[in-house]
């Protein structure tokens, strides 16, 4: 399944979930939102499994997906070419609950201010067999480029340009 090219003024151009989604097997291209996930904006649990976030912006955070509640597990994920006028390029997580990411590829992704890649505001995340590189940001400061966030773990065998984000 190909989702492309939605616009929208507000949030989640492609997927605006108020309640627990799981998304198999799905391309998500070209999306544009004027406030917070480009692609996908969710307030509660959210479940990729072999899915590409591609291309998509918005001008506040998380330009591919930003999520403020609930969990996150990604599996088999690529997110990659997205943009973020604020923070959180590729996917900001907000939510207070946890993060699962395997097996998941974060490339080409840009913020204006803050992590390119994959930022977590609050909760915790555990991160394994996962590749981030040449994420970016105008003015990372005290955060990294391709991951920042106190509450991450490295499960191991993670590729990163930048690796300071990692305890």
């Amino acid at each position: 399944l190909s989702v492309a090219n939605g616009n929208t003024g507000s949030f989640g151009a492609a997927v605006l979930a108020d309640g627990a989604l799981t998304a198999t097997d799905v391309v998500f291209r070209n999306h544009s939102a004027g406030s917070n996930g480009g692609a996908i904006r969710s307030s509660t649990d959210l479940t990729l499994e072999r899915v590409s976030i591609i291309d998509s912006s918005t001008s506040s955070s998380g330009g591919g997906i930003y999520q403020s509640g609930g969990n996150l597990t990604m599996t088999n994920v690529v997110v990659s070419g997205n943009g973020a006028g604020i923070h959180g390029g590729g996917v900001l997580f907000s939510g207070g609950g946890t993060v699962d990411i395997g097996y998941s590829t974060f490339t080409d992704n840009t913020a204006v201010f803050n992590t390119g890649g994959f930022m977590l505001s609050s909760g915790t995340a555990t991160i394994d067999n996962s590749i981030f590189v040449d994420n970016s940001s105008n003015d990372p400061g005290s955060y990294t480029e391709d991951i920042s966030g106190s509450g991450i773990t490295s499960a191991g065998f993670n590729i990163l340009e930048d690796y300071s984000g990692f305890t």
